[in-house]
């Protein structure tokens, strides 16, 4: 069993990966085209962690990414 100082730590770096993509992503990628579309890295986020944690911890946090996005990604 890991210490419960690893998990909190893990975790956080995961959430500031996370904050870290959501900026790249508005700020940089909203910009720019490429054959007419913008880049979209959110799928990458909860594939790397699911590699990392497995299936269940990846399936959570590709929901609660998934809801972030809703909310705060502008759509048509």
């Amino acid at each position: 069993m890991l210490p419960k100082s690893y998990i909190v730590l893990k975790w956080t770096v995961y959430a500031l990966a996370t904050f870290f993509f959501f900026v790249l992503q508005y700020l940089v990628l909203g910009q720019v085209r490429v054959l007419g579309l913008t880049p979209f890295l959110y799928p990458v986020l909860p594939a790397v962690v699911a590699m990392f944690e497995g299936p269940r911890q990846g399936a959570v946090f590709a929901l609660a990414l998934g809801v972030l996005c809703d909310l705060l990604v502008p759509a048509p």
